[in-house]
């Protein structure tokens, strides 16, 4: 079954350098006082679905904002943990569980509101969290783009696509798999491949189907066996 955070949305500003951005300050916890405004709960945004059922034991999110982002968008809310905020995230990538205690999410910072087309929003670099500690994807490991190398994480690895591109943006396409418990990754090459598109969907994200892992792209799919970690065409 196909992990659920296939909606893709523009990332250039999230390919910056350097390390995580800063978590900002959690946002004010609604008022428990009877009568004031601030405990009457806002009625729901009817572009925004409820994901909370997918988020790993001890989270929960705020209340969800539908956004916008370079002409496409996506839903951002505060993530908490047993309570305590953790940061504002992308709510269609979600929070996945690379094992007990480590889960990868992609924050975003609200950017303020249009007055025609509504909040906005600027999504940053993937990010691993390990209980307390909280690296960003690419200062993790290589040839991570956040753009295109679509990482999920499950069975306890983080899975993405390995982007190795030249010059002349010949890319060798590899696929990735890091151990998080072992702190271990493993490659194999793909194709190489001229990437021609701005669609951050374009290579998809990786998931289990059956015993395989599967990395796939347009009418092009791999089969990756997870105890050699080699590569196999599929149908």
């Amino acid at each position: 079954m196909r992990p659920l955070h296939l909606v893709r949305f523009a990332l250039a500003l999230a390919s910056a350098a350097g390390c995580a951005e800063p978590v900002p300050d959690a946002p004010p916890a609604p008022s428990s006082e009877p009568g004031t405004a601030a405990s009457a709960p806002a009625p729901p945004d009817p572009a925004v679905q409820d994901f909370s059922s997918h988020l790993p034991s001890g989270f929960t999110y705020g209340e969800q904002t539908a956004y916008r982002a370079g002409g496409m968008g996506g839903i951002y809310a505060p993530l908490y943990r047993d309570g305590a905020f953790v940061d504002t995230v992308e709510v269609y990538f979600g929070v996945q569980q690379a094992r007990p205690g480590t889960v990868l999410y992609q924050p975003v910072r609200p950017a303020g509101i249009d007055p025609d087309l509504g909040p906005e929003g600027r999504p940053l670099r993937f990010t691993l969290l390990e209980g307390d500690r909280r690296s960003a994807l690419g200062d993790l490991l290589p040839f991570v783009n956040d753009a295109f190398s679509s990482p999920s994480a499950f069975d306890g690895h983080v899975y993405y696509w390995a982007m190795d591109r030249d010059e002349h943006w010949t890319t060798r396409l590899l696929a990735a798999r890091y151990d998080v418990r072992a702190a271990r990754l493993d490659t194999v090459f793909l194709e190489t491949h001229v990437l021609e598109t701005d669609n951050t969907g374009y290579l998809g994200s990786p998931y289990r189907d059956g015993d395989a892992i599967v990395f796939e792209r347009a009418r092009r799919r791999w089969l990756l066996d997870p105890v050699g970690w080699t590569a196999g065409r599929g149908p």
